[in-house]
């Protein structure tokens, strides 16, 4: 090993990428877990909330009706995600971000910068709690400013993502990126707080 090498290896071990972002297949697992427990947990609380605020009516069978409600939480009831599908659904995303990123233009260091942050946070969040189509918009968002993109580039050619409209061109800003996932920008503006929070 050249001693450039064991340099770069003895910086990183000092890193917080080396102290808190690194994880054993294990313990991806039971954190992924852990964030999917909690949330499932909460749905059910919310539902079992609802259902003592307003209870299903049931009519009766000779009204022609149909019964609305099920209290004794049979299969009317609904399933939380398990972690799991929220690995499916994570890699859909992920896949879009990616794709999105080549509409967009984006070099690799974007694309790249926004799956960690998309990663990271669904460490300990769920897919419950925060929409993937959100966060993803978020992150690519986040990692523009981060990546200081395309500031850096001076006389990058102009984008236009919206084949509808080729004469808007991608200005990179909240009100871009929202009008591309057609989402509120208010949403897109409250989650980086909690993607760095996270």
């Amino acid at each position: 090993m050249s001693d450039d090498n064991f340099l770069t290896i003895a910086s990183f071990e000092k890193t917080t990428q080396d102290r808190f972002w690194l994880f054993a297949k294990e313990q991806l697992a039971e954190k992924r877990k852990k964030a999917n427990k909690t949330a499932a947990d909460a749905v059910v609380r919310n539902l079992n909330n609802d259902m003592l605020v307003s209870p299903a009516k049931k009519q009766k069978p000779d009204d022609g009706g149909m019964e609305t409600g099920d209290a004794g939480g049979g299969a009317g009831q609904a399933e939380p995600v398990k972690p799991a599908e929220e690995l499916v659904m994570l890699e859909y995303y992920q896949n879009v971000l990616v794709s999105q990123g080549k509409k967009l233009k984006f070099p690799d260091s974007i694309e790249a910068t926004a799956i960690v942050f998309l990663k990271r946070f669904y460490l300990s969040n769920s897919i419950m709690d925060y929409h993937p189509k959100e966060v993803m918009l978020t992150v690519m968002w986040l990692s523009c400013k981060v990546e200081h993109y395309p500031h850096r580039y001076i006389g990058a050619e102009k984008v236009y993502p919206f084949p509808d409209d080729d004469k808007k061109e991608f200005k990179f800003d909240c009100r871009a990126f929202a009008e591309l996932g057609k989402i509120d920008p208010d949403d897109l503006i409250r989650l980086p707080q909690i993607v760095f929070g996270a």
